[in-house]
C-alpha cells in the first residue's frame, strides 16, 4: 500500500497480480462501499453499496471514493486463487492511495469457493440493499455457474 498526501481519499488505484507479478484473467473486485449516516450523537450506522471493478488485461483497477463514503473494502476474486480482501476507512491527511494487491493460487479451489466465495456471491445477489446493477449481478450468477460446471467436469 502507498499514498499520496492529501485533504481526504477520491481514489484507490492499483493492480492485481499472482504472486510472480503476472496479470490473471478474469479477475475482478467486489468494492463494498459504507456510507455513514448519524443517528444520534452516539451512534452512526452505515448503509452500504457494492459494485463490480474489472481490472484491464495488465491487472490495473481504479475504485472512485466518493466523499460521503466512511469506509471501503475491496475483494479481490479470481479462480483458483486465495481470495484477498482490503479494507480501507477514510482518514484525513491521506489523499489518493495505492494497493497492490497479489493472488495466491491455491490446490484447495473447489473448498475455497465453496466455504468462502459462493456464500459471499449469493449474500450479494439475495441482498437488495447492495443495490448492485442487474448487469452485475448476472455476471456474479453465471460465473459462479461456471466454476461449479468445472467442479462437475472434474467429477466425470
Amino acid at each position: 500500500m502507498d499514498y499520496e498526501f492529501g485533504f481526504f481519499t477520491e481514489r484507490i488505484a492499483g493492480l492485481v497480480t499472482d504472486e510472480q507479478g503476472r496479470s490473471i484473467d478474469d479477475v475482478f473486485v467486489i468494492v463494498r462501499k459504507y456510507y455513514s449516516q448519524v443517528v444520534s450523537l452516539e451512534e452512526k450506522i452505515y448503509t452500504p453499496e457494492a459494485s463490480l471493478v474489472f481490472p484491464d488485461e495488465d491487472g490495473d483497477f481504479l475504485v472512485m471514493m466518493e466523499s460521503s463514503v466512511a469506509k471501503l473494502d475491496l475483494l479481490f476474486i479470481a479462480s483458483g486463487y486465495v481470495m484477498q480482501s482490503f479494507s480501507f476507512s477514510r482518514q484525513i491527511g491521506i489523499g489518493d492511495l495505492s494497493y497492490y494487491a497479489k493472488l495466491k493460487p491455491t490446490e484447495a479451489w473447489r473448498e475455497h469457493f465453496l466455504v468462502n466465495i459462493q456464500p459471499l456471491l449469493q449474500h450479494l445477489i439475495l441482498e437488495k440493499r447492495y443495490l448492485l446493477p442487474a448487469r452485475q449481478l448476472f455476471f456474479l450468477d453465471e460465473w459462479q455457474e461456471k466454476e461449479k460446471a468445472k467442479f462437475r467436469s472434474h467429477q466425470n
